[in-house]
């Protein structure tokens, strides 16, 4: 590898780093609603099951087995899942730009002694 192979990669990386951190609130805001309406769901599908009697014992089976808090419960799911992904794929780029910064200094270095 060149130094300039090593630059381009560096500014490739730091690009798609860029572009992870640009996604991030919106993945943020994205995982903190799907949380919002999946517990909203559940109180309110929760209480209207107290306030009919049902068994305290039976409550959570009850209100997992709804179509659409299981439905609000997958969305959440995968909101976490994508935000996990997201912050994953940042810590990867960053390693990468470690990687090339050391292999950078390390020609650098070679280059000295030539």
């Amino acid at each position: 590898m060149t130094p300039q192979d090593l630059m381009n990669g560096i500014q490739e990386k730091n690009r798609l780093l860029t572009a992870k951190n640009d996604d991030l609130p919106t993945l943020v805001q994205t995982k903190a609603q799907a949380e919002h309406d999946y517990n909203i769901a559940v109180a309110e599908r929760t209480l209207g099951l107290k306030i009919g009697g049902e068994p305290v014992t039976t409550l959570k089976a009850i209100v997992s087995g709804d179509k659409t808090i299981a439905k609000l419960k997958m969305d959440y799911d995968v909101a976490e899942g994508v935000l996990k992904a997201c912050y994953k794929s940042i810590d990867i780029l960053m390693t990468n730009i470690d990687s090339y910064r050391t292999l950078l200094s390390f020609l650098k270095e070679e280059m000295g002694r030539s």
